[in-house]
């Protein structure tokens, strides 16, 4: 019997090793707690296995300390599933929201960086840059080079950042996010924006995407030697400033 219950431990004692989360002092006691719940006699000598009428009354009482000994341990098992149920859902959830960024949109003759922070759900299903067909950065980027008219494909809007020496990256590599907001990034692991800036040594201005991208720009990169100036976010959801204002920040901030 101890032996069945023993191995039927196994999987959860093996599990809750390497699960993370708990401690190794917490995983200790309680492995030890199971040892020592099954570390008991067999209370049927086995002369009297098949016969339990002829117990005696410490037999008796040997049986009724393990019957609550194994009460015990399906507690402890229960309790067990009940921490590895937890941390298997919180390990989902923070696997579900993390995101990465996209490589950067940059050639040798780039003299302008322009920097977000992580590309929204939207550009993340497309593999695009600013997707979200209500995010204004194209029409400002388009309006900053005196056109109207924005191309409607993907690769037409890249060649025309490079036909005017404009690049283009985010500040973060990978983040958390749930949603498309800037104040829901969290646990974010930087772009190497210094090493970029050093492989295209053109690039002499850079822009901020946003209040969020210049905080964390300023944090991360102080050091950078190039001027990084601040510019209203191309998201709707920033709605202090208009869209005709927000093109005359952008077209002072790169062409002046």
């Amino acid at each position: 019997m101890k032996a069945g219950l023993l191995n039927c431990c196994y999987p959860i004692i093996l599990l809750m090793l390497c699960t993370e989360g708990l401690s190794r002092t917490n995983v200790a006691v309680r492995i030890i707690s199971i040892v020592g719940i099954l570390n008991l006699r067999d209370p049927f000598p086995p002369s009297k296995r098949r016969s339990r009428m002829k117990l005696t009354p410490q037999e008796v009482y040997n049986l009724l300390v393990l019957e609550d000994k194994i009460l015990e341990l399906q507690g402890q098992i229960r309790f067990f599933l009940g921490d590895i149920d937890i941390i298997v859902k919180q390990k989902t959830m923070e696997t579900v929201n993390i995101h990465h960024s996209f490589k950067p949109i940059i050639n040798e003759s780039s003299k302008t960086l322009i920097l977000g922070t992580l590309p929204g759900p939207e550009s993340l299903q497309k593999g695009q840059y600013y997707a979200n067909p209500y995010n204004q950065f194209w029409r400002i980027i388009y309006s900053v080079f005196g056109e109207i008219e924005i191309d409607p494909s993907y690769s037409g809007k890249l060649s025309f950042l490079r036909e005017n020496d404009i690049a283009l990256w985010d500040i973060f590599y990978s983040a958390q996010r749930k949603g498309a907001l800037d104040a829901d990034i969290k646990n974010e692991i930087p772009n190497d924006i210094s090493g970029l800036i050093e492989l295209y040594p053109c690039i002499n201005r850079i822009l901020l995407n946003g209040r969020r991208a210049e905080r964390s720009f300023r944090m991360l990169f102080s050091k950078t030697n190039i001027d990084a100036v601040y510019v209203p976010s191309t998201s709707t959801a920033f709605a202090k400033k208009s869209l005709d204002e927000k093109i005359k920040d952008w077209k002072y901030a790169i062409i002046s």
